[in-house]
């Protein structure tokens, strides 16, 4: 806003006002919560790859699964499906035009929830796709 401090013929310059904001540290707002990780899965493929774990907590989670996967043919659909349990939970995909190189898909965030017990945790691959010792599976269990 542009305010003159003179009147109509004071001769003065008009004075730039403006507003500083002030930052509050995050904290302020929020309680500090505390969360653990527990790794699942860690290690080279070939697919399936199966992890199994005992939940230490009875509720919500989050499984955070990474990895990489390549195919023999141009142009193709790369998936990995996650099981919990046997149940599929989600899929991890990737598009890949070219031949025989490994691509990393997207960390997959999957929300799930658990009861305090063994549980089993299954990577496997999609159709036309291959995996190797060159690829690394991950999989990490947020609560």
């Amino acid at each position: 806003m542009v305010k003159d401090l003179g009147g109509k013929k004071s001769g003065h310059s008009p004075v730039l006002e403006f507003a500083v904001a002030t930052l509050t540290p995050a904290n302020t707002f929020h309680k500090r919560i505390n969360m653990q990780i527990l790794q699942i899965i860690n290690q080279i493929g070939p697919l399936p790859l199966k992890g199994q774990f005992k939940s230490p907590m009875d509720g919500p989670a989050l499984l955070v699964v990474t990895g990489s996967l390549w195919s023999q043919s141009v142009n193709t659909l790369l998936t990995v499906d996650v099981q919990l349990d046997g149940t599929s939970i989600g899929t991890a995909k990737i598009w890949s035009n070219g031949v025989a190189t490994h691509r990393a898909f997207p960390t997959l965030f999957l929300p799930v929830n658990l009861t305090y017990a063994q549980h089993v945790l299954t990577l496997t691959p999609g159709a036309n796709v291959v995996s190797d010792l060159n690829d690394t599976f991950t999989a990490y269990l947020i609560f």
